[in-house]
């Protein structure tokens, strides 16, 4: 065969599979050739630009640097949204990109873990699945904030099962505790057995993490003292996950807070199947590249400063 009946012979096979949808088989049998052949063909059609590939995104687009950072952490989705002035705006392209993940892989009956934190909140402003499920949403952390806020985890967890239509429930027990002493006893709780009891059958978690700075929601809300906070600096953790504290490889840095703490823990959130993580701004930095470090998380969504700073 000539080189010019080859190229010819390439534009029909690739005609035939890209514009008229006949399968690998049915061109096979057309031209009598093996299907180990046609498949060549088409892999020599793209290599020789005899077909080129273009794909529409509806946003806009940050697919490349989103395979990047899915390749480099090994993660199994990674959403960048656009990184507006606005929180408010960055928060509803979250929330969008959020509700298409959810979509995707929540169904009836699933149990899903949420914590707590101005972002979560701000996102459940927001979501608008295309579906109504009925989920089980269950608090990952001990209440912290107060209720009204909107910020506190038992606020979340009701809010996503509204928006779901699904069963909300409700950890009677705070996050941090004032002694080790008084955690012990909370954690034979009747309720708070029952809360620990639910995340064990969770399959999806979605989580804002947090980094330790002044603007940090522990320091807007004096959750945390300020002498402790300083404490943990000391340590050199970068941000916690789950009030789960952590060094800048992602890391558990053992401290005297976690001794009082009631929340699942990083290794009790690494078993489960989906774990999202969402951030956004600068100063989640750090603690991102922490979080991707430790394995932490599975899909990612973060905003396009975020993104840019962890691939550079």
């Amino acid at each position: 065969m000539s080189d010019i009946e080859s190229e010819m012979l390439l534009s029909k096979i690739a005609r035939l599979y890209y514009l008229e949808d006949m399968n690998q088989n049915e061109i096979a049998e057309k031209f009598d050739i093996n299907r180990v052949k046609v498949s060549r063909f088409l892999k020599k059609a793209r290599e020789k630009k005899v077909v080129e590939i273009k794909i529409n995104y509806p946003r806009e687009s940050h697919h490349e640097i989103e395979r990047k950072i899915e390749k480099k952490y090994d993660l199994k989705e990674c959403i960048v949204v656009p990184a507006y002035d606005s929180t408010q705006d960055t928060l509803k392209e979250m929330a969008s990109a959020l509700s298409s993940v959810l979509d995707r892989i929540l169904d009836n009956n699933d149990y899903l873990g949420v914590n707590w934190g101005l972002t979560l909140k701000g996102i459940t402003d927001y979501l608008q699945p295309k579906r109504k499920i009925k989920i089980n949403v269950v608090p990952i952390v001990g209440g912290l904030g107060k209720i009204e806020t909107g910020i506190h985890t038992n606020s979340i967890a009701k809010n996503f099962a509204d928006i779901f239509g699904g069963t909300g429930y409700v950890i009677n027990t705070p996050a941090i505790l004032d002694t080790k002493e008084i955690k012990l006893a909370l954690l034979e709780d009747s309720n708070t057995k029952e809360i620990l009891e639910l995340t064990k059958k969770l399959g999806v978690a979605i989580f804002s993490y947090s980094d330790i700075g002044q603007e940090s929601s522990y320091s807007k809300y004096g959750l945390i003292r300020n002498e402790e906070l300083n404490y943990l600096k000391k340590l050199n953790i970068v941000g916690d996950v789950n009030l789960d504290f952590l060094n800048d490889r992602g890391e558990h840095v053992p401290n005297k807070i976690n001794d009082r703490v009631i929340a699942l823990s990083i290794s009790e959130i690494k078993k489960i199947k989906n774990v999202i993580g969402i951030a956004y701004g600068e100063r989640k930095v750090p603690v991102t590249l922490a979080v991707l470090k430790g394995n932490i998380v599975n899909i990612l969504i973060i905003d396009k400063k975020i993104a840019d700073s962890i691939i550079g």
